[in-house]
């Protein structure tokens, strides 16, 4: 008996071995690596935006690029990276070029608009002044609402084409004005709902994209139902009605009505947050390359809440470090101006009128005060700084690195056809 049991337990063994090794090993599998890290983006995004603000927005072109360029060649699918073939100077010209149409493009806008305001002006004699200037603020921005999708769509397009593996190219057809109607005609169509088809327009517009782009000659394709995010989305929209029913029955005041309004807006940036991985990992799971080349996401909502979290707690730690060097350096500052007009600490003498001119000048006067300028301009860059590499990275990090790919066979080959092949001509 000791012997037959002794096989019964090596044979289950084996058999547990057997299952592991075909649930973790995938035969035709590609897993995606990332290689960037946290310092190394922080300490780029510091100097490239210290270099920006030197040159007085100058230079914002290579940072964009150099930022860009870091993130996507950091994805190594099968362990080697992306390439990312552009220069910073290459769309320079494509992006002047648009800057300089929007602005003439809103140049007319603003001209017609008062063009109609002399036009249907009740009162003549009266100020022209008193035309609001937050209705031609929002008649500007909804006049830019139809070039808004066409330059997402550009902009996504030039980077997908710029991006080879294993000297295969990904591409993305034209479209841009086409995806511009059909992002207003959703946008449109999601406000006039209440919000009730926001999974309708994620959707269409991710179809949209997908079934456009290409790896060499493979074609990417968006398959599924809108339907199957209203899973996800089901999280907002319970997070709306709790929202609606607190603020109509609970009554709370002073401190205790601020911490409700912090936990009803946190439970709603947690039900988005919940939408937006979940709908990713929907969306993925139901894409195809070529015929038959499939996707697998793992991603998690509760990770992608921990990066943010905790994110954010750097961004706090990052912004009171930041203000508590300014104050000191402006404490320095005015120490160096008494101590320059005679003052010494414990003197008891009074204090020279210069340094408490200059205290005052540089904390009330002006507009904006000197000292919130100084304290902006470092915020700005260590909190982009600190945005781009805990925040972003990370969440970028857990999507490649729990994504995968099935049935790779249509990639190899993709891959082989485009490997120069020896010249078995010359001797």
């Amino acid at each position: 008996m000791s012997h037959c049991h002794r096989a019964l337990v090596l044979t289950e063994t084996a058999m547990r071995d057997i299952w592991e090794n075909i649930t973790s090993v995938k035969p035709g599998a590609l897993g995606i690596a990332y290689t960037g890290t946290a310092p190394g983006l922080f300490l780029r995004v510091v100097i490239d935006g210290t270099l920006t603000v030197l040159t007085l927005g100058v230079y914002g072109v290579w940072m964009v690029h150099r930022v860009r360029k870091y993130m996507i060649t950091s994805i190594a699918p099968g362990g080697d990276g992306l390439e990312y073939r552009r220069s910073a100077l290459s769309g320079l010209g494509g992006t002047l070029a648009v800057a300089l149409g929007l602005a003439l493009y809103l140049l007319a806008v603003n001209a017609a608009l008062f063009q109609a305001s002399l036009l249907t002006w009740p009162f003549p004699n009266d100020s022209l002044a008193n035309i609001r200037p937050d209705l031609v603020a929002a008649a500007s921005a909804i006049a830019l609402l139809p070039f808004a999708g066409a330059l997402a769509y550009a902009r996504q397009r030039r980077t997908i084409g710029s991006i080879r593996w294993r000297g295969v190219a990904f591409g993305m057809r034209k479209g841009a004005w086409s995806y511009s109607v059909l992002w207003l005609a959703m946008t449109v169509l999601t406000i006039a709902s209440a919000g009730l088809l926001w999974p309708l327009r994620t959707f269409w517009l991710a179809r949209f994209r997908a079934d456009r782009t290409t790896f060499g000659k493979l074609r990417l394709r968006q398959r599924g139902s809108w339907r199957a995010l209203y899973q996800p989305f089901a999280a907002i929209l319970l997070s709306v009605v709790a929202a609606i029913l607190v603020l109509r029955f609970v009554r709370l005041s002073g401190a205790a009505g601020m911490v409700l309004d912090g936990a009803i807006v946190a439970g709603m940036l947690v039900a988005y947050v919940h939408y937006r991985v979940q709908a990713f990992v929907i969306l993925t799971n139901n894409k195809r390359l070529g015929r038959d080349v499939r996707f697998r996401s793992d991603a998690q909502t509760a990770d992608v809440l921990a990066i943010v979290i905790s994110g954010c707690v750097m961004l706090a730690l990052v912004a009171a470090i930041v203000l508590i060097f300014v104050a000191v350096a402006m404490l320095a500052v005015f120490a160096i101006q008494a101590a320059m007009a005679g003052w010494r600490p414990l003197s008891g003498a009074p204090l020279p009128e210069a340094p408490i001119a200059f205290l005052s000048r540089v904390l009330l006067d002006g507009d904006p005060p000197v000292a919130a300028l100084v304290a902006a301009i470092p915020l700005a860059i260590f909190g982009v700084a600190v945005w781009m590499a805990m925040i972003r990275q990370e969440i970028l990090v857990h999507l490649v690195t729990t994504l995968d790919l099935r049935r790779v066979d249509e990639i190899e080959d993709a891959v082989d056809r485009a490997r120069p092949t020896p010249d078995t001509t010359a001797q």
